[in-house]
């Protein structure tokens, strides 16, 4: 192995490779006796390949499945199929050996049926030190009754919705089309953001740092197969205002925005939008509850607001009196890995736990009444958010 590890230390790709391996805890050994044997002391350069194996277009997912690089019939290189977790994919990570301009073409052997393929893909020219494919956009080697060296053809990438207004703290789910193949497997990655707590799982769903800063984010959706193809959108996040600060609430019936102390701090022509849980209920610069002093205000509120500059205002949430005195949750303070019950949160409401760092620990969905979540998180004060207010708990 004198010759294979000397070649490794001075090799950028393939410490790249390597180092991904290390990071995912792919192990380095294979689980069963390869097909295909080689010595790799031959030869004095070597290249990489990271692959996925596809038979009539359908990925091949198992640990069985032994990739083979060959000059003519002079095995150059063999290694089994890898699952990577976090990826949900079986890799090959695959170190080819040559010397010179040599035809390398691959084959493929599925340990559990028997069967050995031919790759449809065009031989590759062996070149020292080249790197084909990478865990993010692998090389694809196509079988069965595919296309001639089948790679998945991409024509574009759409991100739906291509405009949306976020407030701090909040997740919303964006979706991405694929135009081309049937290939919809996209990377998401969002960009702009001040806090690495806002962030973008890999199904798409963004979450919005409570702490959040930046005005805009942009989300973008790679294609999986060809990086060159992407969709974006674009994420407003309001600045936030305290409510109290602008608005006078009378008799526990009517909501006024405060004109003068927004027209002193350079805004003109306001046009202001009312909510309550979350829903547009108003426009104009008050809300009424109702007619009579009888109609009391009930709900979770906020305004949004435009100036003539442009600029877009979202307050903090408020809740009115009525409907803060159904929400509670107890024990409070709670021991890590206790029960929290909950009671007066609507069925069907969003239930989400919130570090002081503004970091989404746990979700729920309310089923109404009383409700019962773990709190298996570290000791820490925390923000229970519901579509019926917010609550601090203090985890011991």
């Amino acid at each position: 192995m004198k010759n294979l590890n000397h070649k490794i230390m001075y090799n950028p790709h393939i410490l790249k490779i390597l180092n991904f391996l290390f990071i995912y805890g792919i192990p380095l050994v294979t689980f069963a006796q390869q097909k295909w044997q080689f010595d790799e002391s031959r030869f004095s350069s070597s290249m990489t390949i990271t692959a996925i194996a596809v038979n009539d277009n359908e990925e091949m997912r198992s640990a069985a499945i032994e990739i083979g690089a060959f000059c003519g019939d002079d095995c150059r290189g063999s290694v089994l199929l890898r699952y990577e977790e976090n990826m949900d994919k079986y890799f090959c990570f695959l170190l080819i050996h040559g010397d010179g301009a040599e035809s390398i073409t691959l084959k493929v052997y599925d340990h559990d049926t028997g069967e050995e393929y031919e790759a449809n893909n065009e031989p590759l020219t062996f070149t020292a030190d080249a790197i084909h494919g990478e865990p993010l956009n692998p090389y694809v080697i196509a079988l069965g009754t595919t296309d001639d060296d089948y790679i998945p053809q991409v024509n574009g990438v759409t991100v739906t919705p291509a405009f949306v207004t976020l407030h701090k703290g909040a997740t919303f789910q964006f979706s991405a089309t694929v135009a081309g193949d049937d290939t919809d497997l996209v990377t998401w990655t969002v960009s702009g953001n001040d806090l690495t707590a806002t962030k973008i799982d890999d199904d798409g769903l963004l979450a919005v740092a409570a702490g959040e800063t930046a005005a805009t984010l942009t989300i973008t959706a790679i294609s999986f197969y060809d990086d060159t193809k992407y969709g974006t959108a674009t994420v407003t996040v309001p600045t936030a205002l305290i409510f109290d600060d602008y608005v006078v609430t009378k008799w526990d019936n009517t909501f006024v925005l405060n004109i003068a102390k927004l027209e002193d701090e350079g805004n003109e022509n306001i046009e202001c939008d009312w909510y309550r849980d979350g829903e547009l209920i108003h426009a104009g610069i008050s809300y009424s509850a109702g007619e009579t002093i009888s109609d009391k205000l009930n709900g979770v509120y906020h305004f949004e607001l435009t100036t003539s500059r442009g600029t877009q205002y979202s307050t903090d949430k408020i809740m009115s009196a009525a409907k803060a005195a159904l929400l509670r949750a107890y024990p409070n303070p709670v021991h890590v890995g206790s029960v929290l019950t909950l009671e007066g949160i609507t069925a069907g409401s969003v239930i989400e736990v919130y570090s002081q760092t503004g970091t989404l620990v746990k979700r729920a969905i309310a089923t109404g009444g009383t409700d019962m979540i773990s709190i298996n998180v570290p000791a820490g004060l925390y923000i229970i958010r519901t579509n019926n207010g917010e609550l601090k708990i203090v985890v011991e």
